[in-house]
């Protein structure tokens, strides 16, 4: 059973609709750039199979946000139309026998439709749906053993079997990667073998029964802890009560009511407005009056501790008079104006600085350009000089002298040279029409020629047509005699081709006749008059003689023919001679109108005579004009100097002008003019530095001033509060006026300890009943400690079995995990070694321990590795610590390639490697590469990589026909779109 075709809608990063056909693909490529759906190819197969993406299960996200449907669905900005807001994707698969099995799976973003599972066109509820498809895809062996717990546990247990032995994910293989402890990798090679049931997940259950234990044991400790404390605090209160009881001794009712009378009677003679003893008796209601009293004396107390808190703060304030502040405040009113004057003139001074420090810099910056300016003066003034050395130079060259001498000046010579040069090139273009009017009189006479051809030619054709037309009627009449020869003409045509053949002298091949082929002339000549011989003693000599006419006649048509052809030809050459005669007269009148009369009227060896001369001048005086030219490049270069100098030294004079009084400076030393500028700049320094101090002072003695005004007014508005309590008070005899409040705060404290002395008699006089009660509560609370520590025991020993049960389940597990990796060992480590990611160690070895799994690798096969300990197994070649991330990645892929090889539980003959390798560089992928073409012997692969160099070489070492291979290329996506391309590939745009 393969996958035949997939479509897939909205799924994912697949916006739209998309259907790949795979009829007899054994091996599919998907490449793509990371992050361009690669591995949702893979995930769309296994939720259409499973219903879920093993990579998102355990996480709470996918509860809450939406990861199936293309985000764009819901997008009212896409261009997607949004009212569809499902997923699809629908596998067909092909048995053996052609017959097809369809499943289609269903998602819909609002969650708010329970979408079917449709398989071969039947929908089923999602749970039902997933059976179906177990059952489906699930060996029919396993499944009608008869034990139908077993078929119920693998029926669930199919998404895990699924992704643990189909389809290769790349969060599988990181997972292997980055696990970098022994217990890491031991829960996520559970994961790969499909065991973690029984495995991380029973580990998970005992966690779960342990929290649950230790949670109703904490609930029984918190409830032994709090009856425990309510039986401690119930004792104290009884020792307490039983306590007072044995203080009251033998003292009555009355003796005790008339302690509290006259303690509060003694209270109300200092203390005014307190409230008046009610009760009588020794009751309840006593106690509260007793509750009272000490509330108003302790509020009193209150006060009178808050007016000494108050006092106490006010000392500092006090201990200055109101003459003393007024004072203060003015001397320092007198120092903040002295202060602003001295600002006011400061600034005053400092801002006539910047004045002079702006100017500088104008200065400093006219000083710049007129230095610059200066600097390009003189060199101009250089160039002009080296421009009028090379002048002199240039003039006391021989050359030059003598033809200046000779021409009386520079510029004569220049004018003549000039006339000469003009002058050659008028007797060139004058010898050149000259010889163009030579050759149109010689095509001239060529054309005369042509028309006496012509004409002898025309008087030629004029005989021959006479000659023609008496042969036709000799030929005419002869025929009307010999009317009954049938085969006239074929003959005659033979005769007049042969006649023809015996003309010809040059070399022949085969007779276009009888098509006999011959050697030389000689043999066909012979063979052509045999034949003729032959031909004519079938004839009569009427015959004979009309024949002989009718080849004469066929001869004249052909001599008129060639003359009317060359007639034609001639006549033809003629007008063209004419034309380029006609086209040559008019360029030679248009050139020879340029030329001066005066060589015109030269005849042509005249014209050479002179031509020579005027060249031996050219000659002569050739250096001489270069260097008159060179004189003139130097006088156009000194010109333009010449204005630029004025101009600079016109910039010159506007700079000066600017600087006015200060125009010394512009031609002062560079230290110079920074010392000045320095000056300036610390001077304006020192004054910011005093400007600075200056403002600290005044804003210290601000400060001091809001300081000072705030003591007074804090210091009259403790007075008035002072004043409150007591409005006699006087701040000179303030420390008599503590020491009274001192004394009433002793008096109230001992009032109140008197009080509760009183109180707690009164109380241990009514308790006496209330002790005997709390006797008996506190046995009830006696007996319900010792329930619930029974309870805290019980659940410790239950915590203590589930400590036994986890680490006896850890060895079992270990056991159990290296039992189940032995069946699979010795493929996962030829495969390894066919591949051969490592230098010399050639073997692996994945021994679990205890919760843990070492990775140990050798140069030969090792045995008994699971029953060393983990120390021993430590001190072995770890992988873990040396194997890069592309030798772990291998090791992943060997695994999951040895369970899907060996697996047995699927007739499902596809299996998916998403992406395997991240680096080519740390594996031999060409023995990869050769396992894989076995496996396609037996299985369709699907497999996808970011490498294009990678994806070439599966496709030239599957060793499969072009018809057998699918290549999708995921070329790019966006929000709306995604770009495939693959000839197995077709999309519907909604």
């Amino acid at each position: 059973m393969q996958i035949y075709q997939l479509s897939i809608e909205n799924f994912r990063v697949y916006s739209g609709n998309h259907k790949f056909l795979f009829d007899n693909k054994k091996l599919i490529i998907i490449r793509g750039l990371n992050g361009h759906g690669k591995s949702s190819f893979f995930d769309a197969i296994e939720w259409c199979l499973t219903g879920d993406i093993q990579r998102y299960v355990g996480s709470a996200e996918r509860q809450k946000f939406n990861y199936i449907v293309h985000q764009s669905v819901n997008d009212p900005d896409s261009a997607i139309n949004s009212s569809r807001n499902e997923a699809k994707v629908e596998i067909v698969f092909k048995k053996e026998g052609n017959e097809e099995v369809r499943i289609k799976r269903t998602y819909n973003a609002k969650k708010t439709i329970s979408k079917p599972v449709e398989i071969d066109g039947k929908a089923y509820a999602i749970k039902q749906g997933n059976q179906k498809i177990s059952e489906m895809l699930m060996n029919k062996f396993l499944l009608t053993d008869g034990k139908e717990g077993l078929k119920e546990s693998l029926k669930s247990e199919f998404s895990t079997l699924f992704s643990s032995t189909q389809f290769l994910s790349q969060d599988q293989l990181q997972d292997f990667i980055s696990a970098k402890k022994p217990q890491d990798r031991y829960l996520v090679l559970e994961k790969v073998l499909g065991v973690q049931k029984y495995g991380s997940e029973f580990q998970q259950y005992l966690k779960q029964v342990k929290e649950v234990v230790e949670s109703r044991r904490d609930s029984s400790t918190s409830s032994f802890s709090v009856i425990d404390e309510q039986a401690r605090l119930k004792k104290s209160v009884v020792d307490t009560k039983e306590e007072l009881l044995g203080k009251i001794g033998e003292e009555t009712e009355k003796t005790l009511h008339q302690k509290v009378e006259n303690l509060l009677q003694q209270i109300n003679e200092l203390e005014q407005g307190l409230t008046k003893l009610q009760s009588t008796s020794i009751t309840e209601e006593l106690q509260f009056e007793i509750v009272g009293s000490r509330k108003e004396l302790d509020a009193r107390k209150d006060d009178c501790e808050r007016m000494l808190r108050l006092l106490d703060e006010a000392e500092s304030l006090f201990s200055s008079s109101v003459s003393d502040y007024e004072q203060r405040l003015n001397k320092i009113n007198t120092d903040l104006n002295n202060l602003s004057i001295k600002l006011s003139e400061n600034e005053t001074g400092r801002q006539k600085f910047i004045n002079k420090q702006n100017d500088f810099k104008l200065l400093k910056g006219y000083r710049t350009k007129y230095q610059e300016t200066i600097s390009i003066i003189n060199n101009i003034q250089t160039q002009q000089e080296e421009y009028f050395k090379s002048r002199e130079n240039v003039l006391k060259e021989p050359m030059i002298v003598e033809a200046i001498q000779l021409h009386e000046g520079l510029d004569k010579f220049k004018e003549s040279y000039s006339a000469h040069l003009n002058k050659n090139k008028w007797l060139y273009e004058y010898l050149h029409v000259l010889e163009l009017e030579k050759n149109i009189t010689i095509k001239q006479q060529t054309a005369d020629q042509f028309i006496q051809d012509i004409n002898a030619k025309h008087t030629l054709l004029g005989k021959k047509k006479e000659a023609i037309n008496n042969l036709s009627e000799n030929i005419k009449h002869r025929e009307q005699l010999l009317e009954g020869y049938k085969n006239n003409t074929i003959a005659q045509m033979i005769h007049t081709v042969q006649c023809h053949l015996l003309e010809q002298s040059d070399e022949h091949t085969p007779c276009p006749i009888c098509g006999t082929d011959f050697q030389n002339p000689d043999t066909l000549h012979t063979a052509i008059k045999l034949q003729l011989e032959i031909s004519n003693k079938q004839l009569n000599e009427s015959e004979i003689a009309l024949r002989d006419l009718h080849t004469e006649l066929n001869v004249f048509k052909n001599d008129e023919l060639l003359l009317i052809n060359s007639v034609t030809d001639m006549s033809r050459q003629h007008t063209e001679l004419l034309s380029r005669i006609s086209k040559e007269e008019t360029t030679i009148s248009g050139d020879k109108a340029k030329i001066s009369l005066e060589i015109k009227k030269m005849n042509e060896e005249q014209a050479k005579a002179e031509k020579r001369t005027v060249e031996e001048y050219l000659k002569k005086y050739e250096v001489a004009e270069r260097l008159s030219n060179v004189l003139k490049e130097l006088d156009d270069a000194i010109r333009p100097l010449e204005a630029e100098e004025l101009l600079h030294k016109n910039t010159l004079k506007d700079l000066r002008n600017l600087a006015n009084k200060n125009v010394k400076m512009l031609e002062t030393t560079e230290i110079s003019f920074n010392r000045r500028s320095r000056r300036i700049d610390l001077y304006l320094l020192l004054h910011k530095a005093l400007t600075e101090r200056l403002k600290a002072s005044n804003d210290e003695l601000k400060i001091q001033y809001s300081m000072l005004e705030l003591q007074q007014n804090e210091r009259a508005s403790k007075l008035i509060e002072i004043q409150k309590y007591d409005s006699n008070f006087n701040v000179e005899q303030r420390q008599m006026f503590k020491q009274e409040v001192a004394n009433r705060i002793e008096r109230l404290k001992n009032w109140d300890k008197d009080l509760a002395e009183i109180s707690s008699r009164i109380e241990a006089f009514l308790s006496h009943n209330q002790v005997m009660t709390m006797k008996s509560e506190l046995a009830e609370l006696t007996r319900d400690l010792g329930s619930q520590r029974k309870k805290v025991d019980y659940y410790n020993a239950i915590l203590e079995q589930l400590k036994k049960l986890d680490i006896g389940h850890g060895n079992i597990q270990s056991e159990l995990l290296d039992e189940y990796l032995q069946q699979y060992s010795e493929r996962i480590d030829d495969l390894f070694m066919q591949i051969s990611p490592h230098a010399f160690y050639r073997h692996v070895h994945l021994v679990p321990k205890k919760g843990e799994l070492f990775v140990v690798v050798s140069d030969k096969k090792e045995a008994g590795l699971s029953k060393l300990s983990p120390e021993e197994l430590e001190k072995k070649f770890n992988a873990s610590l040396t194997f890069s991330s592309a030798q772990s990645n291998v090791l992943a892929v060997c695994i999951f390639l040895a369970l899907s090889l060996s697996q047995e539980w699927t007739p499902l003959k596809t299996i998916g490697i998403d992406d395997p390798f991240q680096n080519l560089d740390d594996i031999n992928v060409y023995s990869f590469l050769d396992v894989l073409s076995r496996i396609l012997l037996d299985k369709q692969v699907i497999i996808s990589t970011h490498d294009d160099k990678f994806a070439n070489l599966i496709r030239y070492k599957s060793s499969l026909e072009n018809h057998q291979i699918a290549e999708i290329w995921l070329e790019s996506y966006s929000k709306d779109s995604i770009k495939i391309q693959s000839e197995c590939h077709k999309e519907s745009v909604f």
